[in-house]
């Protein structure tokens, strides 16, 4: 009934750019009010609200430095906040792998994989470690920043060892995430295979409000964006590459960026006529003088008419996504990388139904200029913290989400 309650008012006053805010404000502040379900329900209505209508949205068009500029002085905040969250000593005995050595999602679901695997590793008071090779190993491009996840073979070897592989079987395990006891499972090394978000359940885990307490008021965003990069820093491959295609694409410009997953022919997420509302919101922003445009999608024509409407303000290279579970070489793995991290340094983002453009956003350092697109509504505003409302879908028992 709270939830009717809210939903009622906001929609009917008509204030559904406030609503979102407010939205938001009463989830995080009382998670009780509103089920996920009923998140995703209401922040859709508001978004039918004219007020909300991008042509009708005040953009935000100001003088502030490019984020690419002010991003990686942004990361240093991030990193202290992991430092000071995560201040618990692992038993150096006992290790919980996150295992990618075979196909295990695109970057984004790998990146849930192992944020959960990590937090699951706290849990059980447990080493942390990765193992990922396929398509390439990642300490190629990421390599261990305030913790080492590269643990060697030899303290892995004559130990008890359990491989658990939740990649699709893991909605009965979900379920009882909140009131499982992780530092009773008894083999010495746990490899998990896994590409879920279970921040919700863990941070309802008995366990969880002892160890983790200082994430209980954190939004699952910011704890991605936390753990993120607290775990990983580029390697210099990575790092020149970001700063080659910075210095000789971007420049002191601003950057527009659209995220178009389409999928293949058998499993179109959109058509490639969807996007009407998301050119002319772009094309707002290529008009002050100020931005470049950065269009990254799997489809090739989706690219092409991008290079057409905006010119040579429109940048080409790097930009070709693919799913990296097709993935075949270390090149195709550095160049999903570098457009991951282009996308989380962009001013400007429209994102669409792909793990790879969610958490582009989480690691973001605002929802400024943050539109996800829906193909029924177009392009609108949102916030960070709710995307995961706004994209994922009820699955197993009463109010269990996937994302």
């Amino acid at each position: 009934m709270k939830c009717k309650f809210v939903t009622r008012h906001l929609t009917h006053l008509g204030i559904a750019a406030v609503g979102l805010g407010i939205l938001y404000v009463i989830y995080t502040a009382y998670p009780w009010v509103c089920t996920r379900e009923q998140m995703k329900t209401i922040t859709l209505e508001l978004m039918e609200n004219n007020d909300l209508e991008f042509g009708k949205t005040e953009l935000e068009f100001g003088e502030t430095k490019p984020d690419h500029l002010t991003f990686d002085a942004a990361v240093k905040n991030y990193e202290a906040d992991f430092k000071e969250t995560f201040i618990q000593v692992p038993d150096d005995k006992k290790f919980l792998i996150y295992d990618c050595r075979d196909h295990c999602g695109g970057w984004g679901d790998r990146i849930k994989g192992m944020v959960t695997a990590y937090l699951l590793s706290i849990l059980s008071n447990r080493t942390f470690g990765i193992h990922h090779s396929y398509p390439c190993d990642l300490s190629n491009y990421l390599v261990p920043n305030l913790i080492n996840w590269n643990i060697e073979d030899s303290r892995l070897t004559s130990q008890s060892v359990h491989t658990i592989d939740y990649m699709n079987d893991h909605i009965e395990f979900q379920g009882r995430i909140q009131h499982n006891n992780f530092r009773e499972y008894k083999h010495d090394v746990i490899y998990l295979k896994i590409n879920q978000d279970w921040t919700d359940q863990l941070m309802g885990n008995r366990i969880a409000k002892d160890v983790l307490s200082l994430l209980q008021k954190r939004t699952y965003s910011d704890i991605f964006r936390m753990v993120y990069f607290g775990l990983f820093k580029y390697s210099d491959a990575l790092t020149n590459a970001i700063q080659d295609f910075i210095s000789k694409s971007v420049g002191l410009n601003k950057l527009a960026c659209f995220h178009a997953r389409i999928d293949h022919p058998g499993n179109k997420r959109y058509e490639t006529t969807d996007f009407g509302s998301v050119w002319t919101l772009l094309r707002r922003f290529n008009l002050t003088g100020r931005y470049k445009i950065v269009v990254a999608s799997d489809n090739t024509e989706i690219k092409m008419f991008a290079s057409a409407l905006f010119g040579n303000n429109y940048i080409a290279r790097y930009w070709n996504v693919g799913h990296l579970d097709d993935a075949s070489s270390c090149e195709d793995f550095l160049v999903t990388l570098t457009e991951h991290s282009i996308l989380m340094r962009c001013d400007v983002l429209v994102l669409t139904a792909s793990g790879f453009s969610y958490q582009a956003a989480h690691f973001r350092q605002t929802s400024r200029n943050l539109f996800c697109f829906f193909r029924t509504h177009g392009a609108y505003p949102c916030k960070r913290e709710i995307i995961k409302y706004l994209y994922g879908w009820p699955c197993g028992k009463k109010d269990q989400f996937c994302y």
